[in-house]
């Protein structure tokens, strides 16, 4: 099973919790925990990291229900059935490369 639908399974039931740090990105970030649970469940994992120490991790892009997106930084903790947040931040945009135009 993918650690992506453990993560929402536990988000559902209501078995996660948020590390001090992910509290204080929340806090520092004007993020409401509400968003991050949403953003979850309907969001992707774009980066995983099967070989992350302690437990497995995935970071998933979601968007709020403002269509805001929202980067999140999950674990899920195999002994306990809980998703644990980690970390959470509003995901900087790159600005477009530059393109020449023909005169």
């Amino acid at each position: 099973m993918p650690i992506l639908d453990d993560i929402r399974g536990a988000v559902a039931d209501g078995a996660y919790r948020v590390t001090g740090h992910a509290a204080d990105q929340m806090v520092g970030s004007d993020i409401d925990e509400i968003w991050v649970l949403e953003a979850t469940m309907v969001g992707e994992v774009i980066d995983d990291f099967p070989s992350a120490f302690p437990a497995p991790s995935c970071l998933v892009l979601g968007e709020t229900p403002l269509g805001q997106r929202l980067h999140a930084l999950w674990t899920y903790d195999e002994i306990a059935h809980m998703a644990i947040l980690l970390t959470v931040y509003w995901p900087r945009l790159r600005p477009a490369p530059a393109v020449e135009r023909a005169p």
